[in-house]
């Protein structure tokens, strides 16, 4: 570990090293999401290989209900609940932030009126690096339900049993165990294994 004392000189290398870590990965995730874009399933294939070491041709992209099954029986019962309580706190704060419909008569004649209605589809990211975060999916799925989405998918390099079992608790029915920047680009562009979907849901790294 280096410790460096906070210079304006120090400021300024910290600042350009980051800013050149930022570009390098764009450049890596806009080739991705280009090959995706053109190749559909299989770039996914391919980048999920080289990437993640993981064989994801066919159906072996989705997580299957049995997986889901077995994982929940192997998670603490202690786990559950806390999962069932994270997940109704959100609900309650989710349930609060729902816009509201209203309607105005600005005059004799003339009325004006906001209506909502929920997006069809969304993707939510789970991050799965050393350990895939369940909280991350209580935190995107619960929302949406409570908006009433219709279709929720959800990507993950990596899931584990507590993941698998929170999908159980949140009645998740599309799991897919894919990650990086081509589940983005598959959830956003499609391929014939994963239908587009209108809107992206993760946490923000590089």
């Amino acid at each position: 570990m280096r410790i460096l004392k906070l210079t304006p000189q120090t400021e300024a290398m910290l600042i350009a090293n980051r800013q050149g870590q930022d570009r390098n990965a764009y450049t890596v995730a806009a080739r991705i999401v280009e090959d995706v874009k053109r190749r559909k399933d299989t770039a996914v294939d391919e980048w999920t290989r080289k990437l993640d070491r993981v064989d994801v041709r066919g159906n072996k992209i989705w997580v299957t209900e049995r997986e889901i099954t077995v994982a929940t029986k192997k998670v603490p019962r202690d786990f559950l609940r806390a999962v069932r309580h994270a997940a109704a706190n959100v609900r309650r704060v989710a349930e609060k932030q729902l816009p509201r419909e209203w309607s105005l008569q600005v005059e004799s004649g003339v009325s004006i009126a906001q209506l909502v209605r929920p997006i069809e589809s969304i993707g939510c990211y789970v991050p799965g690096g050393r350990f895939a975060l369940f909280s991350t999916m209580v935190m995107t799925v619960v929302p949406a339900q409570v908006a009433g989405v219709n279709r929720i998918v959800v990507v993950c390099p990596g899931a584990n049993d507590a993941l698998l079992a929170t999908a159980a608790v949140l009645g998740i029915k599309q799991l897919a165990r894919i990650g990086g920047a081509q589940a983005v680009a598959a959830l956003a562009y499609g391929t014939k294994r994963i239908e587009p979907v209108q809107k992206v849901f993760r946490p923000g790294n590089r």
